[in-house]
């Protein structure tokens, strides 16, 4: 099990958006639309921790797909880290704020608001997904992005779910890919009204 402890203000729910009760691509859009801002701005936690055990030369040339940006504080962070991302949305406005988000930061990213399925051929080093609305069906072309000796970083949060795609099927659909490890990782967000326990589930795949 692995913990943390992250800050995050009143209007900052999470990192990404919970898939409670996950919204259409157009009603998400809406809601990037209607708020000056809806993520915190800093990078998730679980993706730090997960990359931190990968053991990667840093000094190779990395390619990265992040599927749901947000606003793109994982995928400045991982251009921070070297890496040459692309990074994903339906939100046309997340998109947007992604790209300035890597201006400020003084990266660059790849953003784009298309779908993952909309990649022909591409295939990256490391493929990162955190709390996405796919479907069991989104499993083979999900896997196939991966390169070989790439990785998958797939996290939702720890809740059931028979609509969405959760770590526990993910690991169950793997024919491409080798699971490397699963767990929990826990995090504290400490926000207006005090500090709120969170859990979220970490897979990680390789390809050989």
């Amino acid at each position: 099990m692995h913990t943390d402890s992250t800050h995050s203000d009143s209007n900052v729910p999470g990192h990404h958006n919970s898939a409670h009760h996950a919204p259409s691509a157009a009603a998400m859009e809406d809601r990037y639309a209607s708020n000056e801002r809806v993520w915190s701005g800093d990078p998730n936690a679980a993706l730090l921790n997960a990359v931190a055990g990968m053991g990667l030369d840093v000094a190779s040339p990395r390619t990265a797909l992040d599927i749901g940006c947000g606003e793109g504080a994982d995928a400045v962070w991982l251009a921070q880290q070297g890496w040459q991302v692309t990074a994903i949305d339906h939100a046309p406005t997340a998109v947007r704020r992604a790209q300035e988000l890597a201006a400020e930061n003084g990266v660059q990213i790849d953003a784009r608001a298309v779908s993952f399925q909309d990649f022909e051929r591409a295939m990256f080093d490391l493929v990162i997904c955190f709390f996405g609305q796919l479907s069991d069906d989104d499993v083979p072309k999900l896997e196939s992005l991966v390169a070989p000796g790439g990785w998958l970083i797939f996290v939702h949060h720890d809740m059931e779910s028979e609509k969405y795609l959760m770590p526990a099927r993910l690991k169950e659909q793997l024919t491409e890919l080798e699971l490397v490890d699963d767990y929990v990782f826990e995090k504290n967000l400490e926000r207006g009204g005090g500090a709120h326990h969170h859990r979220d589930l970490v897979l990680r795949a390789r390809r050989s």
